[in-house]
């Protein structure tokens, strides 16, 4: 008899419906990367500083599979945003995103974080395959 097939990570689409943080301060931008989140069925919890992604993210972190968020934000910076998700979510898979390359995110904490960086404008399809891999687990 065949041995039983591993487990695979699932293919986009096929994930079911995740839900996703989402913390950018331009509206313009926060749409254009949510809207092709929420065609592949995700629920995407969006915010427009980070003070918002905090208290988003504190009253839905159970339910959330992973977060993107801007750099430089309004209120309170992604770094503290990210600073609340790793003390209560460890292991969740973090997007940064900024279309400044500036010290507020040091190379080495995104290297020591093992986190993915994307720069802004961003390639549609270098985030959405981002998204993909690190919601199959990657």
């Amino acid at each position: 008899p065949r041995p039983m097939a591993e487990p695979r990570p699932a293919e986009a689409g096929e994930t079911g419906q995740r839900t996703i943080l989402l913390a950018d301060d331009d509206e313009l931008v926060r749409r254009s990367l949510q809207i092709p989140l929420e065609q592949e069925g995700h629920r995407v919890l969006a915010a427009a500083d980070g003070k918002q992604a905090i208290r988003l993210f504190l009253d839905h972190m159970a339910e959330i599979d992973l977060a993107v968020i801007d750099v430089v934000l309004p209120k309170r910076n992604g770094k503290e945003v990210f600073r609340v998700i790793r003390t209560n979510t460890p292991d969740l898979p973090v997007i940064f995103i900024s279309g400044y390359t500036d010290d507020i995110l040091s190379d080495d904490l995104v290297a020591k974080e093992g986190l993915t960086f994307l720069s802004k404008p961003l390639e549609h399809d270098e985030y959405m395959a981002a998204v993909h891999r690190l919601l199959a687990g990657g």
